[in-house]
């Protein structure tokens, strides 16, 4: 087989999976911004839980949070793997501009994360008051409460948790984790 040809069939498999990934996070984000229209008698749909706390810009349900990923690997010695590192970004919209929420992950470079997040969170209703924060080989966690939400990077899921969430509780009342993800370096191809 022509080695060429085989990596080449490597990266389009490597764009699928990265565009599919994609597709599904800008999908959640939609149906959680649906989710206060498409909800009946207080319910929500599958892979959301209610929100205890209503806040204004906000839907009604939020996605149900999944395991925690380990931190990004220690650096490797000269003889290992050469790791690249992956970027990620929040942008939340502000209240008065009706709120939206958008996230990027695994993207190789900062700019790309952040234009995917600040699109996402134009398209769910962040206009153009949309705040980034951005972050690179390591999880994200989004901490909000009744009247503030605190965003924070961490080595992983749990420690960027418990830092937002400390931190948020510190501001208001009623704190919960809204969402979490990770950007965590790759092997190098």
């Amino acid at each position: 087989m022509n080695p060429h040809a085989h990596a080449g069939r490597r990266a389009t498999q490597d764009m699928i999976r990265r565009a599919a990934c994609l597709i599904l996070l800008v999908g959640l984000v939609l149906l959680a911004g649906l989710a206060r229209f498409a909800h009946a008698e207080g319910g929500c749909p599958a892979g959301f839980e209610p929100w205890r706390v209503p806040i204004q810009s906000m839907a009604d349900c939020m996605p149900i949070q999944g395991d925690d990923r380990p931190g990004p690997p220690v650096a490797s010695s000269a003889s290992g793997p050469r790791w690249v590192s992956r970027w990620g970004a929040v942008a939340i919209g502000s209240t008065a501009a009706g709120g939206g929420v958008g996230v990027a992950t695994d993207q190789r470079s900062r700019s790309k994360a952040e234009s995917a997040a600040i699109k996402q969170c134009r398209e769910t209703g962040g206009g153009k008051a949309c705040k980034v924060f951005s972050y690179h080989d390591q999880c994200v966690a989004i901490a909000w409460g009744s009247r503030s939400y605190v965003v924070q990077s961490a080595e992983s899921i749990a420690l960027a948790s418990r830092i937002a969430l400390d931190e948020c509780d510190g501001k208001t009342d009623a704190c919960r984790i809204f969402y979490s993800a990770c950007s965590l370096p790759q092997v190098a191809r």
